[in-house]
């Protein structure tokens, strides 16, 4: 009676399909953790198998734990990608062994890989230390400062061929940058030149057809003038003494009549 009221209340208590959502996670989700060898993956998950499933509903007992080789596709799941690839080279069938024989296999791929990566660790430690000792040949009390790499025996802050490679390209840049400028300052100023030309030229060739149409109406004129008649001049024909004689004979003779002198002018012909 214990045992039933219990399995009732875990019944009520545990949220609908939980033997359902746990298998299901044990087979897509359950990955191997990065820190985590492989043993302490595999016990994992056979406590689960053992001790928690066991106790889920509906039915409470072990036939509805995993089998053998859904712990293997678990393993096989939650493990990477290379060493699938390494059993592959190796002709080992996962599905034809036992989840510990499986177990075994993969403590072996995991020892070289963690071999090699303790070799490159070395390499790289290595490496780090011989630039330890370089900067540490400079000496950490030593006569000259560097503001990047401090107190050092070889040179200072104004000798750093680091900084003077920066400040070179820092330089590079502002020039780059200042050409740009003065480049579009140029083409502005070649712009209003040609501007400022073009305004001169067509000054010049409105000067130019002004003076062309005085000069055409100057021409004008002066064949006007050549093609009117030239204006006949009078001759003045001076009387003669002879005339002037016989002019006064008739004033005297007729001076009685009111005929007065008349002043000797030339007369028109």
């Amino acid at each position: 009676m214990v045992t039933s009221t219990l399995n009732q209340l875990m019944t009520g208590l545990l949220p609908n399909k939980a033997l359902q959502r746990v298998k299901r996670y044990l087979r897509r989700q359950a990955r191997k953790p990065f820190d985590m060898n492989i043993k302490s993956y595999y016990m994992n998950i056979t406590r689960i198998n053992s001790e928690e499933i066991p106790k889920l509903p509906p039915k409470f007992d072990e036939t509805q734990s995993l089998a053998e080789d859904e712990i293997v596709n678990t393993l096989l799941y939650g493990t990477p990608k290379s060493w699938h690839k390494e059993m592959d080279r190796q002709g080992f069938d996962p599905l034809g062994h036992t989840a510990m024989e499986v177990v075994a296999f993969m403590e072996r791929i995991e020892s070289s890989e963690e071999f090699d990566s303790d070799k490159k660790t070395t390499k790289v430690a290595a490496s780090n230390k011989g630039k330890k000792k370089s900067h540490d040949s400079n000496g950490s009390k030593g006569s000259h400062h560097c503001m990047l790499h401090g107190n050092n025996n070889t040179n200072g802050t104004s000798e750093c061929k680091t900084l003077q490679a920066q400040a070179k390209k820092l330089k590079g840049n502002n020039g780059g940058s200042n050409q740009n400028s003065k480049s579009h300052n140029k083409s502005w100023k070649n712009k209003a030149k040609g501007e400022k030309d073009d305004s001169k030229k067509e000054l010049a060739a409105l000067v130019k057809k002004a003076t062309q149409l005085i000069k055409q109406q100057e021409l004008n004129a002066i064949e006007l003038t050549r093609k009117v008649e030239p204006v006949k001049k009078r001759k003045v024909k001076w009387p003669s003494a002879e005339d002037l004689k016989e002019e006064q004979k008739k004033i005297w003779l007729h001076g009685d009549r009111g005929v007065t002198y008349r002043e000797s002018k030339p007369i028109l012909s």
